[in-house]
């Protein structure tokens, strides 16, 4: 069912349908199998959103689709804990995972750390904006032919 809904709809579909918007970031994480017996397998978390996240697994791990664990990852040196079901296993060690059962705490520095990614992500249009070539005194006028420069006329 999953390739059906993949070839009808494209990506911008499959993305209006996820809740929250999803941010791009990078950080160390590990998952923690419940109940809580094994070391945490290391994982590095790839984006983030209110709901959920995408984790890429750093050893092979078996998880099932809507298994619950534990999540410990860090962005921006923000430490998370976090338990998740797993949504979506995907090639190249790929994990989806949504959160339930957050605290009212962690779900104010999760809020807080969107906010910082969301204006992170703004800051780049802009600074490209910023350092855009300065635009001569004299312009350039451009066409079918070879490009003029129209310079003043001295006095």
């Amino acid at each position: 069912m999953g390739e059906t809904l993949n070839k009808k709809w494209g990506p911008e579909m499959r993305k209006d349908l996820r809740r929250n918007p999803r941010f791009d970031c990078n950080g160390d994480g590990a998952i923690q199998k419940l109940p809580v017996s094994d070391e945490p397998y290391p994982t590095k978390i790839l984006n983030l959103s209110l709901g959920g996240c995408l984790m890429q697994l750093q050893a092979a791990l078996v998880l099932r689709i809507e298994e619950t664990v534990e999540l410990l990852f860090s962005v921006h040196h923000l430490p998370f804990r976090v338990r998740a079901k797993v949504r979506a296993i995907r090639p190249d060690m790929l994990v989806g995972f949504l959160f339930f059962e957050l605290s009212e705490r962690v779900s104010m520095q999760l809020e807080d750390l969107i906010e910082e990614l969301t204006q992170k992500q703004r800051k780049p249009h802009l600074k490209s904006i910023a350092k855009r070539p300065h635009q001569p005194a004299h312009p350039t006028i451009r066409g079918a032919g070879p490009r003029l420069l129209i310079k003043p006329a001295k006095d």
